[in-house]
């Protein structure tokens, strides 16, 4: 990939003008160390621009694609859409029985 992450990394394209952005990550992600994450989150709110961070003890880069977090990120994203005025209503999934997983 080299320079061209550029292109589409968030990180790189913090302006007044981006949209409100959730984002989730894992704490033992050794791809995106959780200092990114909060510095990027720090420069949107000094841009003007919501941005809402989650962390998940204990999982790694990816963990949101199998339950229990896929449903719990959706949840998350569901709620924030709604807090924008996007989406109306509560979410309709309800967070997987942990006894299962």
């Amino acid at each position: 990939m080299g320079e061209r992450y550029r292109e589409f990394s968030p990180a790189h394209h913090i302006a007044r003008t981006a949209p409100p952005t959730i984002a989730f990550l894992g704490e033992l992600d050794k791809l995106i160390p959780v200092s990114v994450l909060t510095d990027f989150a720090a420069e949107m709110k000094k841009a003007g621009v919501r941005c809402d961070v989650q962390f998940y003890p204990g999982v790694e880069h990816g963990f949101f694609n199998k339950d229990p977090h896929f449903t719990l990120t959706l949840i998350e994203a569901d709620k924030f859409l709604v807090s924008l005025g996007w989406l109306q209503g509560p979410p309709p999934l309800t967070p997987p029985d942990f006894a299962q997983h």
